[in-house]
Order: C-alpha cells, then sequence, then structure tokens
C-alpha cells in the first residue's frame, strides 16, 4: 500500500504540474445536503456543502473537489482530493486519487485508485483506497461500487455499495433516484442501510441532495468517510 500511495502522489503532482493553459474545463457541480440517520433510536443530521471541478488534457483528466460536513454535534469536517485519470476510450476511465479530511484536529489521507465505464443507459464506478491517519495511527480501507440506470434523459435510479476493512469492519448498501433538467439542476434521493460490524451497531440512512451540474460534469464521486459510508461519524 505504501508502494500505491507513492505512485499516485507521483501522478498526481505530474498532472498537477502541467500548464494551466494547457487543460481545457470541461465540467463541475456543486451542492448541497442533508443526511439523516437513527443510530441508537435518535435521529441525527448531517448537513454537506461541496463541489467539484474537472480538467481536460487530451486524454488525460484531473478533478479536483472540497466539501465541509457539519454534524448534529456541531463538529465541521472539511476534505479536499484530487483525481488524475486516463481515458481509454469513450466508456472507459481509470485514475488514482489522493485526498484529505480533517476530523477534529487529526487528519486522514486517502488514497486508491478508480475506475468510471460506461454502456448504454449504464453508468458504473469502482474504487478502492486506503484512509492512513497522520496524525495517528489509523490504518483501513474502503472499497466500493456505484451502479446508475438512466431511465430517460430525466430521471435515473442508482444503488450504492461499500465496504471498509483494518481499523473499521463497515459495510454500507443502498438505494436511490436523481432527477436531472436539462439546465444541469438535480435532485437525489438515497434510502440506505449502515453496518457497524466492529460496533455492533446499525442504522438507516437517508438523504436528500440538490445540486447544479455545468459542462459535462465529473467524472468520479468524492471520496471520504462520510461520503462513500453514509452515517459514518455520527
Amino acid at each position: 500500500m505504501k508502494q500505491q500511495i507513492k505512485i499516485s502522489t507521483l501522478g498526481i503532482a505530474l498532472l498537477a504540474t502541467t500548464p494551466l493553459h494547457a487543460f481545457e474545463f470541461s465540467g463541475g457541480e456543486v451542492f448541497v445536503s442533508r443526511l439523516t440517520d437513527d443510530f441508537s433510536g435518535t435521529t441525527e443530521q448531517t448537513d454537506i456543502i461541496g463541489g467539484s471541478g474537472e480538467l481536460r488534457f487530451g486524454a488525460f483528466g484531473l478533478q479536483a473537489d472540497v466539501s465541509n460536513r457539519n454534524f448534529v454535534a456541531g463538529d465541521n469536517i472539511p476534505s479536499w482530493g484530487l483525481h488524475g485519470f486516463y481515458t481509454f476510450s469513450e466508456n472507459l476511465k481509470a485514475g488514482i486519487h489522493y485526498g484529505q479530511e480533517d476530523w477534529n484536529g487529526f487528519r486522514y489521507s486517502n488514497t486508491g485508485i478508480e475506475l468510471a465505464y460506461q454502456r448504454g443507459a449504464w453508468d458504473l464506478e469502482a474504487y478502492f483506497y486506503e484512509d492512513h491517519g497522520l496524525d495517528d495511527d489509523w490504518d483501513s480501507t474502503v472499497g466500493g461500487l456505484n451502479a446508475e440506470f438512466g431511465l430517460n434523459e430525466q430521471f435515473s435510479l442508482h444503488g450504492n455499495l461499500a465496504v471498509s476493512g483494518g481499523d473499521d469492519d463497515i459495510i454500507y448498501y443502498g438505494i436511490g433516484g436523481t432527477w436531472h433538467h436539462q439546465s444541469g439542476a438535480f435532485v437525489r434521493l438515497d434510502a440506505g442501510r449502515f453496518d457497524d460490524r466492529d460496533r455492533g451497531e446499525d442504522a438507516n440512512v437517508f438523504a436528500l441532495r440538490v445540486g447544479f451540474e455545468f459542462g459535462n460534469g465529473v467524472t468520479f464521486s468524492h471520496r471520504n468517510l462520510n461520503e462513500n459510508l453514509p452515517g459514518y461519524g455520527n
């Protein structure tokens, strides 16, 4: 995994050092979300605001993400991430990712690989990354699959599965739907199940996301624990 971190960091650094004028802005998105869960029979909410932008340089791409999560306890958890990827065809993109999130002064890095594939009405995204403590000895992994099926130009259905290991033992699975407007606005609903097998806790998780996509949007989802494992941290 240390070798993977070195390769991922080097790849993103090479993309980042390419002159900015050589890149073409291809798209982005901004969003706000409210996530609700029922851990221990108590309803808790998390508010999220975030955005992404993507640049292209021929077959290469660079995507940047930023977000901030405000938990019911008042904690603010900021995160950022960079994706460097290569377009093998119109349907297939593969990349590497590096990001960080700050949990009350403790920083954690997310380093991994990801794949995006499109065929017909299907959009598939697979990922695997290491969540590593920069200020403590935390070390876990997260792997997942996101699948979306477009019913028509306005509506799509999706399913999500994510599993963590190492210092965590969590599984999340969920389904949902998204309404897309031709202007780029969208509304997304999610319903899922969060199962922390290590602590013996589970919860139903519901989320509402409203946002705006411009240009061609972005290729990959955000990579942070609360985004890939909704309900994490509550």
